[in-house]
């Protein structure tokens, strides 16, 4: 049984966002593993890494509007 190679490309279309959005999923489960093993010694960096995650977010929003 071989698959059509015209169901492959809509295929792909739909997987390429859900993988992407697994993939960010799970960064942001590490990153969230990652500030709870942290203690209060580092809370410098917590706060410079929610300071550089608003300013990634803040860029893809922009790069979104301007596409």
């Amino acid at each position: 049984m071989t698959i059509p190679w015209w169901i492959l490309i809509p295929l792909a279309a739909i997987l390429v966002p859900v993988i992407t959005k697994y993939l960010e999923s799970r960064s942001r489960l590490r990153e969230l593993e990652m500030r709870q093993g942290f203690g209060p010694e580092i809370e410098d960096i917590d706060k410079k890494l929610d300071q550089v995650l608003a300013k990634l977010d803040r860029l893809e929003k922009q790069d979104d509007e301007k596409q």
